[in-house]
């Protein structure tokens, strides 16, 4: 976080983070991990499904993320 713009640190520390994939499912991650960070921890609703879901979105609008690239 030391690295990240001061917007995003800010918003990181005010709404905190969300964790996806496995690793979010693994006994006392989300409670560990708020403690190592002091920052609040999510587990997103889907969080085996939450990558293929993001991808499926940037796909649809891939003209614009092309767009912001560069």
């Amino acid at each position: 976080m030391e690295d990240c713009p001061p917007e995003l640190s800010g918003d990181i520390v005010d709404h905190g983070i969300v964790l996806t994939g496995g690793g979010a499912l693994l006994k006392g991650m989300k409670q560990w991990l708020a403690t190592e960070i002091h920052v609040p921890v999510h587990i997103a609703p889907n969080p085996l499904e939450a990558v293929a879901i993001g991808t499926g979105k940037a796909i649809k609008m891939i003209s614009k993320l092309q767009t912001a690239v560069k």
